[in-house]
């Protein structure tokens, strides 16, 4: 990873992708120092209510009039990148403290859920929590991207998104391997040093593995 940007006037691909890294190690010293001091909240447990904070007001929209603005978790798990021991223990922790509910989702073959999946929604108490957060959030963004225009600003949220979806898909790219470098300097052959006699080469073996081993999953 790079530690500074690149300054040259030809940006590559590896500068696109390692100023990503960059922004993100100092946007999250201001999350915690600026957004998230003085709320409880670890940068994890906010990230999840503000899923569920932005998924209450969107299905609250005359459209999903029908719903009951709880969001199944495997799309939270999607959405989020957890696997589901992680996501099923951090829902668990903000349900002690009522800021999160669940219940069971209805059986759903075009959604994929079957009778035993849960789904969850944001409490009052829970929006209460981040709410205040969020709007430090929307402010820091507006003043980090103050001056920047909507064509750049579309471009830049644009690049972000396509590199999201292609490492949420790496079927797409990562079959295709990467050949390493391999030097084409060549050695030079080693020698046996002045009356050392020159070992035998060992015998071949017949097994890779010891013949009465088992594999274990």
């Amino acid at each position: 990873m790079r530690i500074f940007f690149n300054r040259a006037s030809v940006v590559s691909a590896a500068d696109v992708v390692g100023g990503v890294f960059i922004a993100q190690r100092d946007l999250l010293a201001s999350l915690r120092s600026q957004i998230l001091a003085g709320s409880g909240l670890t940068a994890e447990i906010a990230e999840i209510l503000i899923e569920l904070f932005l998924a209450e007001e969107r299905l609250s929209l005359p459209k999903y009039a029908d719903g009951d603005e709880y969001v199944s978790f495997r799309e939270l798990r999607g959405a989020l990148g957890y696997s589901p021991g992680l996501l099923s223990r951090r829902i668990a922790w903000l349900c002690e403290r009522r800021w999160a509910e669940t219940k069971r989702a209805a059986p759903n073959i075009a959604k994929g859920l079957h009778g035993n999946c849960q789904k969850v929604r944001i409490t009052e108490s829970g929006k209460g929590i981040v709410g205040p957060v969020w709007q430090r959030y929307g402010k820091l963004a507006e003043h980090l991207l103050a001056g920047i225009s909507p064509s750049d600003l579309a471009t830049h949220h644009r690049v972000n998104e396509l590199i999201s979806n292609k490492l949420r898909a790496p079927q797409t790219w990562a079959e295709r391997r990467i050949p390493l470098a391999r030097s084409t300097k060549a050695s030079a052959p080693k020698s046996n040093p002045p009356g050392t006699p020159k070992k035998p080469a060992p015998p071949p073996q017949k097994y890779l593995l010891e013949p009465h081993c088992e594999f274990l999953d």
